[in-house]
């Protein structure tokens, strides 16, 4: 009877099962892709499909397999660093492959490292001859020959002391046992060292050949840096070399002048793909580095030109705009005229650049931008300020204590209100870095005090 009920339920799962069915699993999500067969001319660009399943089922029909369906530029057969044009192979000195591989863009081929260009070391100890080499397979090669000779000689000397033994052993059974022991022995081994070649060649002939495995060489790819601006990577600023002395941020090893082998040689950026023309935010592609070799596809840069020497690119892209120090006010964007936020980094950014005369050990203006924050009856109001110093008017430490701070008033370091707070360009840390070096011209030094201010010591 327990039988019949455990059969029957079993019907009526079975039943159960096949009337309801189990649910099918829900389609995974599919995402626009560019779809790339891999075929003997190599990786090909199938526009039509535009998903996985239809990137699979396009290049299977021709009778093909997937190459890549890129979701992104990462993804590309243009990035895979093991393919390699002509120019990139032999810009790292490698030997370009006559086969297409189906993963690489057509004419893009497989480079793998030139034997004769390859690194060449001097030996401590010269084996079997050799004394420099640059192919690990020759110096495994020489010291199995060294060996080889080595232990053939051994042998060869065993066996004319073991036929001395034997001469001299006499009646001696003992001794003449032995020496025919070690007769034996040498015979033995001296076979297996003359036969060692021939059981290489029955093992695997390529025993005999001692190369190191080829492998194909990976591509160079160059990444630029998120703060680099297409001015610094051009060397090129307002028309002149990208220098401090001319008024750019800092010197560019790129710039007409700067120590070889950067100076002189910029990026190579395409212009043409400039969003805004050169002008601050415009996004543009870079195309090759100093070298002259090719960087990642999607690698960009972005103009900072501003018309305003005292004004300053903030933002990326279409967002960006030229702002000047003190224009930045308020605690909120709403309330802010440029829409930018002040604190003290951002402060810091827009300090107008430095004027020089000739070179950068001649000061002329120092400029700065300051961060301040006011305690009002309706709250705190932060802004930036700016700040100018003749350089020709320092002419003693107790001059920094004068210097005339602008934005939406005009006050000097002495007329500081209480409820106030200087960031950035303090006058402690104004005379302590002497940068118009008033304390050099008078043979003094700086010196800071909360009583006094600025004065020479």
């Amino acid at each position: 009877m327990d039988s019949r009920r455990t059969l029957l339920v079993f019907l009526l799962c079975v039943g159960v099962s096949l009337g309801v069915g189990v649910p099918p699993f829900a389609s995974a999500q599919e995402y626009a892709c560019s779809c790339y067969c891999a075929t003997k001319q190599g990786a090909i660009l199938t526009p039509n499909a535009t998903t996985d399943s239809t990137c699979r089922d396009t290049c299977e029909s021709a009778g093909n397999s997937v190459a890549t369906c890129a979701r992104d530029a990462s993804g590309l057969p243009s990035q895979n660093v093991s393919c390699f044009t002509k120019k990139q192979c032999a810009n790292q000195e490698g030997k370009f492959d006559s086969y297409q591989p189906s993963e690489c863009l057509p004419s893009v081929h497989y480079c793998y490292p030139d034997p004769s260009k390859a690194m060449k070391v001097t030996l401590s100890t010269s084996i079997a001859g050799l004394t420099v080499t640059g192919d690990l397979g020759e110096y495994i090669s020489k010291v199995y020959q060294w060996m080889l000779g080595a232990a053939t000689t051994i042998a060869i000397v065993f066996l004319m002391v073991a036929g001395l033994r034997w001469t001299l052993g006499g009646l001696s059974a003992e001794e003449i046992g032995k020496a025919k022991k070690t007769i034996q022995n040498s015979v033995i081994g001296l076979v297996l060292l003359l036969f060692t070649y021939l059981i290489l060649s029955t093992v695997n002939p390529q025993l005999l050949k001692l190369q190191v495995p080829t492998f194909p060489m990976i591509r160079t790819v160059l990444l630029v840096g998120e703060d680099d601006s297409c001015e610094y990577l051009l060397g090129k600023y307002r028309g002149k070399p990208y220098l401090i002395m001319h008024g750019a941020p800092s010197d560019s090893p790129f710039a007409v002048g700067q120590p070889q082998p950067q100076g002189g040689n910029p990026y190579i950026i395409k212009e043409s793909t400039a969003s805004k023309g050169g002008s601050c935010g415009s996004i543009a592609e870079i195309d090759q580095d100093w070298e002259g070799n090719d960087v990642a596809d999607g690698e960009t840069c972005q103009f900072t030109y501003c018309g305003d020497e005292d004004q300053k690119c903030i933002g990326v892209g279409a967002t960006a705009g030229c702002v000047s120090c003190d224009q930045v006010a308020s605690s909120t964007v709403a309330s802010s005229p440029t829409g930018v936020v002040p604190s003290e980094s951002t402060c810091a950014e827009l300090a107008p650049q430095h004027r020089y005369s000739g070179n950068v050990n001649n000061l002329m203006v120092a400029n700065y931008c300051n961060y301040m924050e006011t305690i009002t009856a309706t709250g705190v109001l932060s802004r930036c300020i700016s700040m100018s110093i003749e350089c020709l008017t320092v002419s003693t430490c107790d001059k920094y204590s004068l210097t005339q701070i602008t934005g939406w008033s005009s006050l000097l370091y002495a007329d500081f209100d209480p409820a106030t707070t200087l960031s950035g360009m303090t006058l402690e840390r104004l005379c302590t870095e002497d940068p118009c070096k008033a304390g050099e011209r008078s043979n003094t030094s700086c010196v800071y005090s909360e009583t006094t201010g600025c004065g020479a010591k």
